[in-house]
């Protein structure tokens, strides 16, 4: 599954998520000529990850270098980034290994560093597995189950839906038992000023899914977020929800209410990924949808400023779909990698790149990246030179692939 953090619309998931929290930056002086774009493999020696893969990426010890999560078979690892493109893994953390895996990075206790929740499967059974990893302060982690249901098979996502400063947590996914969940965790803060005081669900009921996608995003045109949740249900019929969230109508806090959004075109998908972001620099969001709904898809969804979507593009289909969002040729609009299997037979992996061209993707072939499927990935400035590199894993059959693809503009 996918990761949220840096880049264009992963950069605004980290804004979603630590509001007033202190975020551990990066940064870096950009060149006044950039180049064309381009990108090539920097050889970091990641061990590569496929079967529900994450990946992940924030400055997790206030370094001034951004790091990188990789989960998925076989292995799951934390590689810090020691400059000049070097990584190293193992040795300050050994993370419990998960597959069909999520993961996001956000300020949960809001003490100035980045906590990682992840979740997935263990070993090769069907345990279900879901921590919140809290941030020592030096990139250190203790494991806290924090009020979490264990789930896999599923995707988290972080933003503060109640405007309390405090990122939640919206999660989906199948519980050891097979049971299909989708779960909002409200953060419950520092009441006390005694420490973080965990997580408590939501009263508010959501469709039941798992194998699918979640997402925060302001949809429509007030300032609390909304959510987008994607995948199947217990009968196996693919579903795309939009939840609008209520505020708080009666100026007495928040009501932990939301109303569904009817009538909307995005169809049913599993397998899948998504994306709220504004690709048509409208100052509204829209959706990217890429997955399975009986066949590989790809699709684009327009917003009018008030979550009334129309079909838009239509891009090459994929199933077992992953996406990546950011503006690595920084000209102020979102570009688009997707990958999964596809054509006819369903088998064949493939990586597309695609340029924003003033609201319209245009595929770039000139851009090599390695086809795989299942993936995950991240826009981050790896080596603090001011464009958008590109870490990424993923899988093509029993080959597992994890690569950082520098950006050669500056």
């Amino acid at each position: 599954m996918k990761n949220r953090l840096f880049g264009l619309a992963v950069l605004t998931a980290v804004l979603l998520a630590l509001l007033s929290c202190e975020s551990a930056g990066s940064g870096g002086n950009s060149s006044p000529e950039p180049g064309p774009l381009k990108f090539s493999d920097a050889g970091a020696g990641f061990n590569g990850n496929r079967q529900g893969p994450s990946c992940s990426t924030a400055d997790i010890d206030n370094d001034g270098d951004i790091d990188i999560f990789f989960s998925g078979y076989p292995a799951t690892a934390l590689y810090r980034n020691k400059g000049n493109n070097t990584f190293e893994s193992g040795g300050f953390l050994e993370f419990t290994n998960t597959d069909y895996s999520a993961s996001v990075f956000a300020d949960v206790d809001c003490d100035g560093d980045f906590d990682l929740i992840r979740m997935g499967r263990t070993g090769s059974s069907s345990t279900a597995y879901t921590v919140v990893e809290l941030n020592n302060g030096s990139g250190s982690f203790t494991s806290e189950t924090a009020g979490l249901t264990a789930l896999r098979q599923g995707d988290i996502a972080a933003g503060d839906v109640n405007n309390d400063g405090y990122p939640d947590i919206l999660i989906q996914g199948m519980d050891s038992s097979g049971n299909f969940m989708t779960c909002l965790y409200l953060n419950n803060g520092d009441p006390d000023d005694d420490g973080w005081d965990f997580f408590s669900e939501s009263t508010f009921t959501f469709i039941e899914l798992a194998r699918g996608s979640v997402e925060f995003g302001h949809l429509n045109d007030d300032d609390y977020l909304d959510l987008l949740i994607t995948g199947l249900d217990s009968s196996s019929t693919k579903q795309t929800m939009i939840y609008l969230n209520d505020g708080d109508s009666g100026d007495d806090g928040w009501d932990d209410t939301f109303s569904e959004l009817p009538g909307h075109p995005l169809p049913g998908m599993y397998n899948c990924e998504s994306a709220i972001v504004d690709i048509d620099n409208d100052q509204d969001n829209d959706i990217i949808l890429a997955g399975d709904t009986g066949q590989g898809e790809c699709l684009i969804f327009t917003n009018d400023g008030n979550a009334g979507f129309t079909d838009g593009q239509t891009l090459t289909g994929v199933s077992a779909a992953f996406l990546v969002t950011g503006d690595p040729d920084d000209d102020g609009d979102p570009d688009l990698i997707v990958g999964g299997w596809y054509g006819q037979d369903g088998y064949t992996a493939r990586t597309f790149f695609y340029r924003n061209n003033e609201g319209t993707f245009e595929e770039e072939e000139n851009i090599e990246l390695t086809d795989m499927q299942d993936g995950a990935g991240s826009f981050f400035d790896s080596d603090n030179d001011g464009d958008l590199d590109l870490a990424i894993c993923g899988g093509s059959g029993a080959t597992a692939y994890g690569f950082l693809y520098l950006n050669g503009r500056f």
